[in-house]
């Protein structure tokens, strides 16, 4: 049961609303959700689907909880706009969160609204971010850390944050077969590998760290050494996760009995098969309960 009925704004009339309409239609029939309106470029309509078409002028006085935006191709300059007219990010939502496995508006609104910053080992977070359909809270997007430079860091988090990034060289990266470069804060190297430029590395860490919410932090890190699980372990962060490929009695280790069982057809590192899993390829556990409450819930049961 609902303990509140989410207000609903639909952003955009193209080809990919029609995808949500039986979705929303039957949340509105539950009452899980009421939709004000639909806005689009669309200026001549009146109405879609029953709902009222608003023009832009409106979208602030109709007092949604939430700004559902269903075109793909344009979400992001979407998000800009609705920005720029004083919605907040926390209210701009991807319409494709709707088919999240687990999704409430309860649910989601209360994790957009939490802001979780994921300080993550490598690109898993960024994973997280997109399988939320989230902003990076985070400038841990898009690069990767040495294991034990990256514990260093994690003991001391405020005051590498503060430290201006440093170019320390560049490396190659097979998977684009381009350079990339490397940065350094304070001395822990930062290997950007899906940056071409340090321009960009730079620009986005700045950026993302603006956003940084310090209240709300979760860490993560992958290892098939205990003995850096149990320092990681040791780290004072109340959501916290080291996964690794064989059972531990470490407290914050996640070790997946599917890692095991199944053929990575890939035959690829333990690693890669971590980030799969936060992307959705190779579910296990639920997103909802460790980036919301640092809990441990398996989606899944082995024979």
């Amino acid at each position: 049961m609902y303990m509140k009925t989410y207000k609903i704004v639909i952003w955009g009339t193209g080809r990919e609303f029609s995808r949500y309409v039986s979705f929303l239609k039957r949340a509105e029939a539950l009452g899980e959700c009421e939709v004000l309106g639909v806005t689009s470029n669309d200026a001549w309509l009146q109405s879609y689907d029953g709902w009222p078409f608003l023009a832009k002028d409106e979208l602030l006085q109709a007092g949604a909880d939430a700004y559902l935006i269903t075109p793909e191709a344009a979400a992001g300059s979407v998000m800009k706009d609705a920005q720029a007219m004083g919605i907040p990010l926390e209210k701009i939502w991807h319409a494709r969160v709707l088919f999240l496995p687990g999704f409430t508006f309860e649910k989601y609104a209360e994790l957009r609204a939490s802001r979780p910053s994921i300080v993550a080992l490598n690109c898993w977070g960024g994973y997280t971010y997109h399988w939320f359909s989230m902003p990076f809270y985070s400038p841990f997007i898009n690069l990767w850390l040495e294991r034990e430079e990256f514990l260093t860091m994690l003991e001391h988090l405020h005051d590498y944050l503060a430290q201006p990034l440093v170019r320390t060289g560049t490396e190659w990266y097979s998977g684009s077969n381009k350079l990339y470069p490397v940065m350094s804060a304070g001395g822990v190297h930062l290997y950007m590998n899906h940056y071409l430029t340090e321009e960009d590395g730079r620009r986005k860490w700045d950026e993302r760290l603006q956003r940084f919410n310090w209240d709300n932090i979760v860490v993560m890190m992958w290892t098939e050494d205990e003995a850096l699980a149990r320092r990681f372990d040791a780290l004072p962060y109340q959501k916290k996760v080291c996964f690794m490929p064989t059972p531990s009695d470490i407290p914050s280790v996640l070790a997946p009995e599917t890692c095991s069982r199944i053929e990575l057809h890939e035959k690829q590192y333990f690693g890669y098969y971590v980030n799969r899993m936060a992307d959705g390829r190779y579910p296990y556990y639920d997103p909802w309960e460790l980036v919301m409450h640092g809990k441990f819930v398996k989606r899944i049961e082995l024979q």
